[in-house]
């Protein structure tokens, strides 16, 4: 994101929603020091730049600059902004720093107002508040970090804000690796951008341009390797909403120390090795007893592991990349994803199941692999297991899954990286293999109660999906489900009631969930008494819902859509005697998804049915694709769903006598609706629902 400094109104809203917010002693962990000899001190630029002349807030100069070094990180900041308007005070009045005190400290060089008659530097520590913020507690991910903010006294419109500082620390957990990227536009003009990465010798530098990126100066300076981008009159840049994670959007350069994911994966290898204390022999010995096969006993490990083990990350400082020991996360009952894994890859190696820890990204998936090598480019570690010669991919962290061996979710990662010491490698990981996670039924009898539409609806879900329900109804009940689902009917068909309560059919050994419910809808039919017709509407939800939504006709960047997706909705409608509906086929294949459409008309049994499929093939609808995939998308919207009509019972008394000649329109607009349904459609119509 743009480093632009965080808002009042963000601000406030952390300390309000932040129940671990904790007033400390900012002298603790801030000093006051004027910028030491390595930072460059930029000057102001004096060109003309009329781009931001009329804006409230004026940013005059941002300046990154990081020094790397065996021993040592640090990272200097300044910041120079003309507050124009009332607006900008607001944004850009609290100066805040970020920092874990388990390695970090900070650096206050200054706080300068500046205005024509002089300026005055505010920077007074007593005026400084130092909290702890746990932005991710929500997901029991606990990073210990802190902030320092400055709400800045004394601010008035026309003041120009000038603030510097630096970050200084080194993260144990990362040894002599280190990252670094910086943006080169921002979303508001910028009057001069300055950014060094300054690298000590003896440390690798591979530097990369990502997202239209120019390539940044390297040099040497005697023993240091410097990374150097500077501009004046950075004009606004302009990103695309609604990218794939992997995707910035804002042009820059990334510096990294690793030429390749192979030394990333030898580096975090180290952390991994298996226990093999008392205890884990222990659970192990437990699990070899009641599970004769090898492929019982890792699925048994795995579901020990996440039936025992609570998620909670406490990733402070190294922690946040070195995994505590099996026996205490054991005995503690409780760990995070490096913790759970490496207890599960303790369990394996008792069981003689050769497995190793596999770092993934969970939003970026394979795309992260695209990109420089990092050591801070993943999210997520699971476990990979061989099993009787075939990879399981094991993610401890998960609630309890359904499916033994060779059916449980495994997870859509695309690629991870093994870490095994001398042996770390990217690897290509296998789909989980359902053709469809989720597989709706809707069956709408029209003929069995006369005036109501009896509806039954069947929801399949596979894998994930059915771990999904497994969970909900554990937690909620199945009449906390039944009340739901009718809720949620009701927005397509507003009078259902429930005929039959949810009941939920489980297959364990191979993960499928089946939810069948059944209900009634009563006044079912929309009445159009001018054209003497009544109108019931089938709408496909399901695929209405997963399918990328109509977004326009052009892009600059890839177009983000949800990935992995594999649905199948069958609407079934059981008409009487007389009725005739077309067949008829769709299909559009792109790149990103595949859709297709079956529609089949059973004359003897009178029943209707038509078959919707979506399937995405990757999280991204390409920029040079986009036009004709938002084309194809609002044609395929367009069909989605059918419109059943049938005569009403009886005629209304307007058109039955009294006024002959609106009898006659009447008859005539009722006549030329007909010719129109028979022309096209017959007795069944599309409609965009």
């Amino acid at each position: 994101m743009p480093r632009f400094s965080i808002s009042f109104s963000v601000l406030f809203m952390l300390f309000v929603t932040v129940t671990s917010a904790v007033a400390q002693d900012v002298r603790d962990y801030v000093t006051v020091k004027p910028p030491a000899n390595w930072i460059e001190v930029q000057t102001l630029s004096t060109t003309p730049f009329p781009a931001m002349e009329e804006l409230g807030s004026q940013t005059r100069l941002l300046s990154y600059q990081h020094r790397i070094g065996k021993t040592y990180r640090d990272r200097y900041s300044r910041f120079v902004y003309d507050l124009k308007s009332a607006n900008a005070i607001e944004d850009n009045g609290t100066f805040n720093v970020r920092f874990d005190p388990t390695y970090q400290s900070v650096i206050l060089h200054s706080v300068r107002l500046i205005r024509p008659q002089g300026e005055r530097d505010v920077l007074d520590l007593d005026e400084f508040v130092v909290f702890r913020s746990e932005t991710d507690r929500s997901k029991m991910i606990y990073n210990g970090e802190l902030t320092v903010s400055l709400a800045i006294p004394g601010l008035r419109m026309g003041d120009r804000l000038d603030y510097a500082y630096t970050v200084t620390g080194k993260n144990p957990a990362f040894g002599n690796g280190y990252d670094d990227f910086q943006t080169q536009s921002y979303s508001g003009p910028v009057h001069r951008l300055f950014s060094q990465t300054s690298v000590e010798q003896g440390l690798p530098v591979h530097v990369q341009a990502l997202d239209g990126g120019d390539m940044p100066t390297v040099l040497k300076e005697g023993e240091v390797t410097k990374i150097r981008f500077s501009r004046d009159n950075v004009a606004p840049f302009t990103v695309d909403g609604d990218r794939p994670d992997w995707v910035f959007g804002w042009p820059l350069h990334r510096v990294s120390s690793y030429n390749s994911w192979s030394d990333v994966g030898d580096h975090f290898a180290q952390y991994y090795d298996r226990s093999t204390m008392p205890a884990i022999k222990a659970v192990a010995d437990e699990i070899r007893s009641g599970n004769a096969s090898k492929p019982a006993q890792a699925r048994a490990a795995l579901d020990y592991v996440q039936r025992s083990i609570r998620y909670v990350a406490l990733s402070m400082g190294k922690g946040g990349f070195v995994p505590r020991q099996p026996d205490r996360v054991l005995d503690r009952r409780y760990g995070d994803c490096k913790d759970v894994t490496l207890l599960l890859l303790s369990l394996l190696a008792e069981l003689g199941i050769e497995a190793d820890p596999m770092l993934v990204e969970t939003d970026e998936l394979a795309a992260v692999f695209d990109f420089n090598p990092s050591l801070q480019a993943f999210d997520h570690v699971v476990a990979r297991a061989k099993v009787e010669n075939s990879f399981y991919v094991m993610d401890a962290t998960r609630n309890p899954q359904l499916g033994d061996l060779y059916h449980f979710d495994q997870g859509d990662f695309g690629k991870g990286l093994i870490l095994r010491e001398g042996g770390s490698e990217v690897v290509e990981l296998k789909s989980t293999g359902y053709a469809y996670k989720v597989d709706v039924k809707d069956r709408f009898d029209l003929v069995k109660t006369p005036g109501s539409v009896l509806f039954t609806n069947v929801l399949t879900y596979r894998g994930d999906e059915a771990d999904d329900m497994l969970d909900w109804q554990a937690s909620d009940g199945l009449e906390s489900i039944t009340d739901s689902l009718a809720n949620y009917m009701r927005d397509f068909y507003p009078t259902l009631t429930v005929k039959t309560p949810t009941q939920i059919e489980l297959d364990k050994e191979k993960a499928v969930a089946v939810v069948t419910t059944i209900f009634d809808i009563p006044e079912a039919w929309d009445p159009d008494p001018e054209v003497g017709l009544k109108y019931f509407i089938v709408r496909p939800y399901e695929i209405r819902s997963d399918m990328p939504q109509f977004s326009g006709a052009s892009r600059t960047t890839p177009f983000g859509i949800s990935y992995p997706e594999a649905t199948r909705q069958t609407l079934e409608i059981k008409a009487s005697n007389g009725y005739s509906f077309d067949d008829d086929e769709h299909e559009y294949v792109s790149d990103a998804f595949v859709f297709k459409e079956l529609d089949r008309f059973d004359k003897d049994a009178s029943i209707y049915t038509e078959i919707y499929t979506y399937q995405a093939k990757r999280d991204y609808i390409s920029e040079d694709s986009f036009r004709a995939d938002m084309a194809a998308i609002e044609d395929i919207r367009d069909r989605l769903g059918i419109t059943v009509h049938s005569e009403l019972e009886s005629v209304s008394s307007s058109t039955k006598g009294g006024n002959k000649i609106s009898a006659v329109l009447t008859l005539l607009a009722l006549l030329g609706f007909l010719a129109w349904l028979f022309l096209f459609q017959g007795k069944a119509k599309r409609k965009d629902v």
